[in-house]
């Protein structure tokens, strides 16, 4: 295999160097039992809202593997929070 110098360097990526926090609630059209219920499925214990701390280049990957992103989901993401790096 042969390696050769690379003519430009490659460009910051800000996104993979950005965290970001997720903000994760209960979905706000539930009944008062079920944001509960699902607040102990998902064990927010006393909390409000789950936190996720993440690279800005990944947000899409924890929707969609938390499946805020569809109608069924009982979980919507409520706000993202750029975080100081």
């Amino acid at each position: 295999m042969k390696t050769r110098e690379r003519p430009a360097p490659l460009p910051f990526d800000t996104d993979w160097n950005s965290l970001v926090r997720l903000w994760i609630r209960p979905r706000s059209d539930l009944s008062d039992a079920q944001a509960r219920a699902v607040r102990l499925e998902y064990g927010f214990d006393d909390k409000t809202h789950l936190l996720i701390e993440t690279r800005k280049a990944l947000v899409f990957y924890v929707v969609r593997r938390w499946r805020l992103n569809q109608e069924t989901a009982r979980l919507e993401l409520e706000m993202t929070e750029q975080l100081d790096t």
